[in-house]
């Protein structure tokens, strides 16, 4: 279990992840076996076809595999595949898989999870924890994360359990001898923010890509465009060391138009960081 340890409990932000779906699991459904269970179906889906070792471990509820094939007696890093699968759920997050070998590994993977077709998701990162957040929690991102932490009281009038944590609310001392004009709009937009954001850091995202296929609008000034029935095509990508969380201060800071269009403020509810705008008609995210 040395090499599971070391490369992906200390070093998994070295790797970029991709998160995969499954067609057939919903909610509570999917595979709950032990770790040795796991292993053994995994291998035996795979060793008709590789030369393997397979590892498998719990850790933090979830189970983290390690899949090395062995095509040559020298060490081959690309021949190492990394997964982490989270019991009664739909969602497996894997490294980057060998051409040649990712056909019959997704398979495998599909075949021990009973899963039916598992779909790779436009969503993927080096930060593991927070691309399992967004595909675990795609529902109650936002405000809603507050409930979820356990951070806003249900019932304010039972003396139940304290909360954990309260919201951080971000109070700003204003210099009574300054008379500030703006301080409703600034009142507004924050408030738009906590609805869209909530007060909890944004899962970090390093990269958010937009890929445009929607006909030019502007004809006025670019008549020949506009003209043109093809589709316009174009891409727009931020790129951070914590995307969401910088949309979110451009806002804060007065940068970007409140409230933000959807596909800004939706993106933590799309759990998808890949997100392709098109015509009404044909528009998918």
């Amino acid at each position: 279990m040395g090499l599971l340890t070391i490369d992906m409990l200390q070093h998994s932000s070295s790797k970029t992840w991709t998160v995969w779906l499954s067609t057939e699991l919903h909610g509570s459904e999917g595979y709950a076996e032990t770790p040795q269970a796991f292993r053994r179906r995994l291998k035996t889906a795979l060793e008709s076809y590789f030369m393997l070792d397979i590892q498998v471990m719990e850790h933090q509820k979830a189970l983290w595999v390690r899949i090395y094939i062995h095509e040559d007696t020298k060490y081959q890093a690309n021949n190492t595949v990394y997964a982490v699968y989270y019991p009664h759920s739909p969602v497996l997050i894997l490294t980057a898989i060998k051409a040649a070998n990712r056909e019959y590994i997704i398979q495998a993977f599909s075949n021990t999870l009973s899963a039916g077709e598992l779909e790779e998701q436009m969503l993927s990162g080096h930060c593991l924890s927070s691309l399992a957040q967004l595909s675990l929690n795609k529902y109650s991102q936002g405000y809603f994360s507050h409930y979820r932490l356990g951070q806003v009281d249900i019932n304010a009038l039972a003396r139940g359990e304290k909360r954990k944590r309260k919201i951080e609310e971000e109070e700003e001392v204003l210099d009574e001898r300054i008379t500030y004009e703006n301080i409703k709009d600034k009142q507004r937009s924050k408030k738009i923010l906590q609805d869209t954001f909530g007060s909890n850091e944004q899962p970090s995202l390093e990269r958010l890509e937009y890929k445009m296929e929607t006909n030019f609008r502007g004809g006025n000034c670019a008549p020949h465009f506009a003209k043109n029935k093809e589709p316009f095509r174009c891409r727009v990508k931020f790129e951070g060391r914590n995307v969401l969380e910088g949309i979110k201060n451009l806002g804060k800071a007065g940068y970007a138009t409140l409230p933000l269009p959807a596909h800004l403020a939706r993106v933590p509810s799309l759990a998808k960081n890949t997100i392709i705008l098109g015509n009404k008609k044909s528009k998918r995210q």
